[in-house]
């Protein structure tokens, strides 16, 4: 080193280190004995980390082979006193070969500095945990939202989308990624021109009906408003929720439609009765023919009314969530006979033959007994009704060992079902026509026969044509006798 250099070197406010490849100091300059409070002899040969603390390079070769960094800077405390800071520069020295040959280490001091730097430190702490609270609190917020079974919308004062969670992506059947940032009213226009947004009934729903994109389908919804307040009591932005009740809205049509359906029939076999009975009360020349026709047709009225009444007793005991099946074993062969006999003048009156085909040998059906019987009666009977006279209705059973069920199917001749009938015949008081009128019958045998299927796990298929007769294939597994079945 020339004077100059080492005049230099010497007097400059910086002390220096120079270190060699083990971070051992070999050369320093007299700035760095003062700073340091040590001798040449005590000063040489030190490691680095014996004069700073909580320097967190352990090793100097490591870092700089591994970072390949050309300069790099920190802030340690100093060994001999806590309080006394430094801020320290360590550039590494690389040989001809491109060898770490250690480093040089300027040191200034800093404790002027220290305290503010200290407060700087904490400041920055308390920043870095308040923001690590706030992300905490903003996930758990978005936890919150996301497994909210109902959908939400969190609007800007423009009523401008800012926040969705995906529930909203079922009801909508669009991707909450296109939802944000969109206007209210692009996607959502039958609740953007609600009287719930134009008026701002804040804390009040409303049932609203919106197009499902996906599934092209229409959604009753309710939808509830309500305003976000900061903690300053100001309205910043509102909140919908959107619960979807299109299948609650479905069974409260249906249950108005019921009770509609059922005025209805009962209605008509009461008029019958009271119009026919009030002739009889009031007109005393009507003649014994006249008398028993009337009487006749009072009788035929109060028979329909009965099987009504029965049948609507029936279907409501089956529906009913405290109903319980008595489950048995018992023969098909013998409950089969006992159908046939039951239908036999029903089958004599249009002319008509019962075919059962059974396979020899086949097991028990366990099951509740009064149940398949009347299944099977219901559906022999809807047959006979639809059939042509003189003509054949076919029964026949077999037992699937593959998944330990009984294969039931009726097949008549009668004029078929529409395609867009397969769809409605099971609902309660459907009745098919035919080419001249509608079939007769309370319109709730094959709702009673679905209920049935139903509560012992199986399954129901209709195929038909027009005019080529219609197929009834039912399944029924087959249950245990330990079993008590489910509602």
């Amino acid at each position: 080193m020339n004077l100059s250099l080492k005049f230099l070197f010497d007097n400059i406010d910086v002390s220096f280190l120079v270190l060699d490849p083990y971070d051992r100091i070999i050369k320093f300059n007299q700035i760095a004995q003062k700073y340091f409070l040590l001798s040449k002899k005590d000063l040489r040969h030190k490691k680095i980390h014996e004069l700073f603390s909580n320097l967190d390079i352990e090793n100097l070769k490591d870092f700089f082979l591994k970072n390949r960094l050309k300069i790099v800077k920190r802030t340690p405390g100093l060994r001999r006193n806590e309080k006394t800071g430094a801020s320290i520069s360590i550039v590494p020295l690389f040989d001809e070969k491109n060898a770490y040959s250690g480093s040089i280490v300027s040191c200034t001091d800093i404790s002027d500095k220290l305290e503010l730097i200290n407060q700087g430190t904490k400041a920055r702490e308390e920043f870095i945990k308040r923001t690590a609270q706030i992300a905490e609190e903003r996930d758990k917020f978005y936890l919150v939202i996301e497994n909210i079974s109902d959908g939400v919308l969190l609007l800007d004062y423009d009523y401008n989308i800012i926040l969705v969670n995906s529930s909203l992506e079922k009801i909508i059947g669009i991707d909450t990624k296109k939802l944000m940032g969109t206007h209210l009213k692009i996607y959502f226009k039958e609740i953007y021109y609600s009287e719930l947004i134009r008026k701002k009934y804040y804390f009040q729903s409303e049932i609203i009906e919106i197009t499902n994109q996906k599934e092209k389908s229409r959604k009753a919804v309710s939808v509830y408003m309500a305003p976000l307040i900061t903690q300053r009591g100001e309205s910043m932005n509102t909140v919908l929720t959107l619960r979807d009740i299109t299948r609650e809205k479905q069974i409260d049509d249906m249950k108005t439609q019921f009770v509609s359906n059922v005025s209805h029939e009962l209605r008509t076999p009461l008029a019958s009765i009271k119009g026919f009975t009030v002739t009889l009360l009031a007109r005393k020349e009507l003649s014994e023919q006249q008398k028993n026709k009337f009487l006749t047709i009072i009788n035929n009225e109060s028979d329909r009314l009965t099987r009504l009444v029965e049948d609507l007793l029936s279907l409501s005991r089956i529906e009913s969530s405290s109903f319980r099946f008595q489950i048995s074993e018992f023969s098909l062969v013998s409950m089969l006979e006992e159908l046939k006999q039951e239908m036999e003048k029903l089958l004599m009156k249009k002319k008509l033959r019962l075919d059962i085909i059974i396979p020899a040998g086949i097991p028990p059906l366990i099951a509740d007994r009064d149940m398949i019987f009347q299944l099977l009666l219901n559906l022999i009977n809807n047959a006979i009704k639809l059939t042509k006279e003189s003509t054949v209705i076919l029964f026949s059973t077999i037992f699937r060992k593959k998944d330990k069920s009984f294969i039931f199917t009726i097949k008549d001749q009668g004029p078929g079902i529409s395609r867009e009938n397969i769809e409605k015949i099971f609902d309660k008081f459907f009745r098919v026509e035919d080419s001249v009128h509608i079939i007769p019958g309370t319109g709730l045998g094959l709702s009673i026969v679905k209920s049935i299927v139903e509560k012992h796990r199986g399954e129901i298929n209709v195929r038909s044509r027009l005019g080529k007769g219609a197929t009834f294939i039912v399944r029924i597994p087959q249950g245990r006798i330990s079993e008590e079945e489910e509602t």
